[in-house]
């Protein structure tokens, strides 16, 4: 089984638009940034 990292597979990080949460800086949603699961191949790190 091949291990995916972040760097083999690079996580995708989805931003709100400013219009949306009128804050000055940008809101980043992800899902499972640190997921370590070696037994189904994912070794994560942020």
């Amino acid at each position: 089984m091949e291990i995916r990292t972040s760097e083999t597979d690079p996580i995708r990080v989805d931003f709100l638009p400013r219009a949306v949460h009128g804050l000055v800086g940008d809101i980043g949603l992800t899902i499972a940034p640190g997921k370590q699961d070696v037994a189904n191949g994912w070794l994560r790190d942020m």
